[in-house]
């Protein structure tokens, strides 16, 4: 079986680099619109401390029912492994768990910080033009590592 499915993925690799490259010029448009039209903003809501049962169920229904977690970990990782050789993959794969260990510690700790400069609609466009920006030339890169041109 994994013969068969290494050949047939091997035949529609392109494609799926294609659909990964999809998923982000469209994510990065959707920013860069968002930018453009500059309605968004950051309200902060009452502090009311929560009991943990309720802090844990919350985790589990953002971690679990976040379609992100399956696109971003399954799809775009994913793609970008079938480059790699066997002992690569590994690297890859320590160098993806370390990036996203990074990645959740820096957002926790700078949406604390920046709590006070994200309520200002002008910082929110800053924000969504950099993600779109970023999101735009990953898609590209994604497309030239599907052999697209």
């Amino acid at each position: 079986l994994a013969p068969l499915f290494s050949s047939w993925l091997a035949s529609y690799r392109h494609w799926l680099f294609a659909c990964a490259a999809s998923w982000l010029m469209i994510y990065g448009l959707t920013r860069g619109y968002s930018a453009f039209r500059g309605t968004s903003i950051l309200r902060l809501g009452n502090n009311n401390q929560s009991d943990l049962a309720s802090v844990i169920v919350t985790a589990i229904i953002i971690t679990f029912g976040n379609p992100h977690v399956y696109l971003d970990t399954l799809v775009l990782i994913g793609t970008v492994s079938l480059k790699f050789e066997e002992s690569e993959k590994v690297a890859f794969a320590l160098g993806a768990v370390s990036a996203s260990f990074t990645f959740f510690a820096v957002l926790g700790y700078g949406a604390t910080a920046l709590s006070g400069i994200m309520q200002s609609p002008f910082a929110w466009r800053i924000l969504d033009a950099f993600v779109a920006l970023v999101m735009i030339i990953l898609a590209f890169f994604m497309l030239r590592s599907g052999e697209w041109f």
